[in-house]
């Protein structure tokens, strides 16, 4: 036997399939496909490492398998290269990236092509292409042409290292992932993808999905869906003077109508003097009858003070201001006089309205805007208002402040009010997901980032101190911040308070390090009472703590009776504590099966602890015991009374008291007639009944809880008192005048970098016409060659100053145009690359249709956790939108996912070139082979867990593959073992094993298993036909020595097109199953017996056995129940 020549053979191999084309990719097959795709690298190195490999070796050999087993393999690799990784690279190195991003892919390929992989190699890509590049942009056309790509001027995350924008998603904490600098915030024109649009769709579609849960559960908390209600706090004092506000409705309108009513308490609670006339003659609106009654009602009017006009309102507030001077004017969808309106329309929608007299207003009446005299001019239009043309908010003068609320028709309702009070004075807008608990709100919280606080710096009292808080929170990252149990911290914004809309009680307000400016709206209403974080806070800086949600309980045994009247009662449940041992005093009913704790009504006068005192001396006797500590929230609980014939409905305080000494007076004669006292041990305190709040007691007693979080009862709370928490959610939030509303922490994608290297974004500004897309015609927009590619620094990409490249001539007015300088991120080439792969070379379309539905979607998707939460939320993003507008068959690009398990260095750190400690997989290929480095990868431990290496354990796999080799010398012919001999046993369990474990991803049990067998193999024999079976199995994981075995068995085909063994099942039943023998739950005897035994004979054997016999003597067999192949259960009776 010729001794095994790895390099030889592995380099022999591998030249003899790429000559014969043996990966090359069908189309059109006849067979079922399998899609395999890997999370191709970055060009960002020098190298792969055994880390990258580890995935890449994981998806060869279930591609291998799949081929096998009869499938048309689609499995390529080509090179994520454009993006801050590779320019970081190439600028570190001082050689141009375009140079770089070359050489690091031929290196990368040719370690790739060392390890054996089936990849093929024509439909290899590179996002630096322009071939590909031009469909990324085609893209962002698209996302452009459907109004999901637009421009953003305020402020992002901004890395003083990378000198570039950087997205949320980029972030490690408050750094920048890629070299750790902490990032400032820096206003800037940035391009941004509404990812937000599609969050709905990429959660609901994420259950059918076969990944992993923790992928999936990261998914949901990076989108990160909330639900709940955006309230307004008014911050008070917003003035130095009480200022005056008129409110005007409009035409056949009503100041009880839509948001008035709201604004006006809201107003009001802040000190405003706030007037909401009805109009006279208000549906035949007459314009010198409504002025003459305006001037009345503004005659005491100053320069300070505002007018709010709505829709015609619009009109009269806007006279008012030419004849007299006005602090602010506030338009809300205004109606102007001189401006062009749809009358027509106004009267086939709204037929029955006096449309000729508005217009008389209106038209009779035009507006003089050189005359218009107030201070301060805010005009808010909604975008879908079907009466007001969204083109007047851009006929106003740029003196005023125009806003353009998305999706608002008229402003008549509740969604606009936020808007419109925001106008006006300063105020805090919050989101919670708990409304209901609105009344118990004591403190309002910003984030130190905010830029409310500065707005506000001239009324914050200790501005020095609150700008020393700022400067300390600038310096922790979000983890820092956000850490669990880290101690609270925060300054109050001294001199202003902030208006708790429900019940319009000044509450403080702080900056804290806890809450974030990005996430959420960055301002909190804190309700200690029902969250642990706030709790801890209100703790600390002694804040009133108010419960309104009470823990609903029904009591199960004795539930309210239906037809039984109902009684409400505010009761108290005392435990009394022995002085020396764990007992309390417990009442024993002498009429009813009862075994309650000290229990009674709190009378009018009395507080909890009051009534508890009075309670334990009435009931138990007891004169001196000491209070030790209170349940701190009630309990709302029903049940029936029995010895009252009623429905009870409790508010319960539980309360812990301690006996001092014994001595105690005589218990009234009622008393005793009542109920007996006993001790009851504390081990025994379930024992109670019918106490429905034991389980918050117990848990009160056992873990000290201090707030109660969840829903139940509103209490505290006014008129919505009693209701349950999911009914209150919308009544608080409308009675405040907030709006219900889904929010998501996942932000839209910052999606523009000040960098050189990225695809350019097809889009030429025009002073005429503005922002005009690139035409398709004209695609790519060829990154240009640049001799200085390093970052400026001045917020700039290197592009600009290209002067040839930028500027250009406009595609709609043939004008002169700039072209857009920010180049697209990283994440844009990996966006949609598993497409390009089913079909490369299309110059005409991003993917032919046909080949698409037949590839799509990939069937297995394997790459590195710590990218995938990012890149899967990027990519389902764009195919859903590709799949929306007709591009891609299917909604969802990648149907299973499996990630990979980093490999940690042998010192037990991530490998990385700063540490000195990477393996590169050419050195152990070269020492040991390529096929002994896939097999220790696999073999390390489970795919999916982080493992460590050692170079000393690659010696198992090697010697495992030099026993394959010499098994050679091991075959026997057929007849000198029996078909159904121990070998050919164990090779079948082998099959099936190993099947199962690649489907699995159990790599490391499946090299485990084929040990196994080589070791029974040498020690007993192989036949050549087991021999070969064996290699087949073996293929996938060692192909090459397996290729080479396999053609020294005398075949000229490759093993690897060969068809995958199938186990048989009869060699696979074991001939023999162990009997457990259970008595009454307990195990008492095992006994072996044929595998084919029937349950009648098992039954009769285990009743024989001298142990059982000993087990059931005294005893009487009821029954006996045969578990095939398993137990034998006996079930006695005394």
């Amino acid at each position: 036997m010729k001794s095994y020549n790895y390099k030889q053979i592995e380099q022999k191999w591998q030249e003899e399939w790429e000559r014969a084309e043996l990966y090359k990719t069908l189309e059109g097959a006849a067979k079922p496909k399998c899609y395999v795709l890997d999370m191709f690298p970055y060009t960002s190195g020098d190298g792969l490492h055994v880390g990258h490999t580890k995935g890449y070796i994981a998806t060869d050999i279930y591609s291998r398998f799949k081929t096998m087993n009869g499938h048309n393999i689609l499995h390529p690799m080509g090179w994520d290269a454009f993006g801050l990784p590779a320019e970081n690279f190439a600028i570190k190195n001082k050689e141009h990236p375009g140079i770089a991003t070359k050489k690091n892919i031929e290196r990368f390929k040719k370690q790739l092509e060392k390890i054996g992989f089936n990849y093929d190699w024509n439909r290899e890509i590179n996002t630096t292409d322009p071939a590909y590049y031009k469909w990324t942009q085609w893209i962002f056309l698209k996302l452009f042409e459907h109004g999901l790509a637009y421009e953003s001027y305020e402020p992002i995350n901004w890395c003083p290292s990378c000198q570039t924008g950087l997205a949320n998603e980029d972030l490690d904490g408050n750094a920048c992932e890629r070299c750790g600098t902490i990032v400032e915030k820096k206003p800037m024109r940035q391009w941004v993808l509404k990812i937000t649009d599609y969050a709905e769709k990429m959660l609901a579609d994420l259950d059918a999905l076969n990944w992993p849960e923790s992928i999936k559960e990261s998914q949901r908390n990076w989108i990160g869906k909330s639900e709940g209600a955006e309230v307004v706090f008014p911050i008070a004092p917003s003035l130095a003077v009480k200022r005056k506000v008129l409110i005007l409705h409009g035409f056949a309108g009503d100041p009880s109508e839509g948001w008035k009513p709201w604004l006006k308490k809201s107003l009001e609670s802040v000190g405003f003097e706030v007037r909401s006339p009805k109009l006279p003659n208000t549906e035949h609106p007459d314009f010198d009858e409504t002025m003459t009654f305006l001037k009345k009602e503004t005659a005491d009017f100053t320069g300070e003070d505002i007018i709010v006009g709505h829709s015609l309102g619009g009109q009269f507030a806007l006279k008012l201001a030419e004849q007299k001077e006005f602090g602010k004017l506030v338009l809300v969808a205004p109606t102007i006089g001189g401006f062009s309106f749809p009358y027509d329309d106004w009267a086939t929608n709204d037929p029955g309205y006096d449309f000729d007299a508005c217009k008389r207003v209106l038209d009779e009446h035009p507006v003089d805007f050189t005359n218009i005299k107030a201070k301060e001019r805010i005009a808010i239009f909604g975008t879908d208002d079907r009466g007001i043309p969204i083109k007047h908010a851009d006929q106003l003068g740029t003196e005023w402040k125009v806003l353009k609320l998305d999706g608002v028709h008229h402003m008549s309702r509740q969604k606009s009010v936020l808007e419109i009070l925001e106008s006006i004075i300063p105020a805090m807008r919050v989101f919670t997901t708990r409304p209901d608990t609105l009344f118990g709100c004591t403190y309002c919280v910003l984030a130190p980032e905010h830029p409310l606080i500065e707005q506000l710096k001239d009324k914050i009292e200790n501005w020095d101190e609150v700008v020393r808080y700022i400067e300390q929170t600038k310096k922790r990252s979000e983890i820092e911040r956000m850490v669990e149990g880290k101690e609270k911290t925060g300054v109050e914004l001294k001199g202003i308070k902030a208006i708790n809309p429900a019940n319009n009680e000044e509450v403080p307000i702080f900056i804290a390090d806890y809450v974030l400016a990005h996430y959420g709206t960055g301002e909190i209403m804190a309700v200690p009472a029902h969250d642990e974080r706030d709790f801890l806070f209100a703790e600390k800086f002694k804040i009133l703590i108010r419960q309104v949600i009470a823990p609903k309980v029904i009591d199960k045994e004795n539930p309210p009776k239906p037809g039984k009247p109902d009684t409400k009662r505010n009761i108290v449940h005392v435990f009394l504590k022995h002085p020396t041992e764990e007992k309390i005093i417990a009442l024993r009913s002498k009429k009813f099966p009862w075994l309650t704790p000290i229990t009674g009504g709190i009378e009018d006068g009395e507080d909890s602890i009051s009534a508890a005192e009075r309670e334990v001396k009435e009931e138990s006797g007891y004169k001196n015991f000491r209070f030790v500590k209170k349940l701190p929230f009630k309990i709302y609980a029903e049940f029936f009374a029995a010895h009252k014939e009623i429905n009870r409905l409790t508010l319960c305080d539980f309360l812990l008291f301690e006996l001092v000494n014994e001595e105690k007076n005589e218990i009234s004669a009622e008393e005793r007639t009542l109920h007996n006292l006993e001790w009851l041990p504390l081990k025994d305190i379930r024992k109670l009944t019918p106490v429905s709040e034991l389980d918050f007691m117990i848990d009160f007693l056992e873990r000290g809880i201090s707030v109660y979080i969840d829903s139940g009862v509103v209490i505290n709370s006014g008129k919505f008192d009693g209701m349950e928490s999911e009914k209150a959610k919308r009544a608080i939030t409308e009675f405040v005048g907030g709006e219900m509303k889904t929010t998501y922490k996942l932000r839209d994608w910052v999606f523009s970098r000040q960098r050189y290297w990225g695809e350019p974004i097809p889009i030429i500004h025009c002073e005429k016409c503005g922002v005009v897309p690139v035409p398709e015609k004209e695609l790519p927009v060829v990154l240009p060659g640049v001799e200085h590619y390093e970052p400026t620094g001045t917020g700039e990409s290197p592009l600009a100053n290209i002067a040839e490249w930028v500027n250009t001539k406009c595609p709609k007015c043939g004008g002169d145009g700039k072209r857009e300088t920010n180049t697209m991120p990283q994440w844009a080439g990996s966006s949609w690359y598993y497409l390009r792969y089913i079909d490369p070379h299309n110059d005409t379309a991003l993917v032919d249709k046909e080949k698409e539905k037949y590839w799509s979607p990939v069937d297995m998707y394997v790459g590195g956790a710590e990218h995938a939460t990012r890149h899967l939320i990027y990519a389902r993003f764009w195919h859903k939108f590709l799949s929306d507008i007709g591009a891609v068959n299917y909604k969802e690009p990648f149907t299973r996912l499996e990630h990979v398990g980093l490999i940690m260095a042998e010192d037990g750190r991530k490998m990385s070139k700063r540490y000195g400690n990477v393996i590169n997989p050419d050195d152990i290929a070269e020492t040991y082979g390529a096929d002994t480095l896939r097999l220790y990868e696999m073999f390390m431990g489970p795919f999916d867990q982080a493992t460590a290496w050692n170079t000393e354990s690659i010696v198992g796999p090697r010697r495992f593959i030099e026993k394959v080799w010499r098994l050679q010398e091991k075959l026997r012919t057929e007849n000198q073992e029996p078909r159904t001999g121990g070998t050919e046993t164990l090779l079948h369990k082998t099959i099936k094993k190993v099947s199962g474990d690649i489907e699995t991803f159990g790599f490391n049990t499946a090299v485990s298993q084929m040990m196994i067998f080589a070791n029974a193999a040498e020690k007993d024999g192989i036949t050549k036909n087991q021999y070969e079976t064996f290699l087949k199995l073996l293929a996938p994981f060692a192909p090459h020595i397996t290729e080479e075995l396999w053609h020294e068995c005398g075949h000229d085909t490759s093993i690897h097109l060969e068809t995958w063994p199938v186990a048989d099942e009869s060699f696979i039943v074991d001939a023999e199953k162990v009997i457990a023998v259970q008595i009454d739950g307990k195990v008492r005897d095992m006994f072996t017996v044929s595998a084919n035994t029937n349950d009648k004979d098992v039954e009769k054997e285990a009743l024989a056995r001298s142990l059982v016999t000993k087990w059931l003597d005294g005893k009487v067999i009821s029954r006996v129940i045969v578990a095939k192949g398993k137990i034998v259960s006996i079930v006695t009776t005394r």
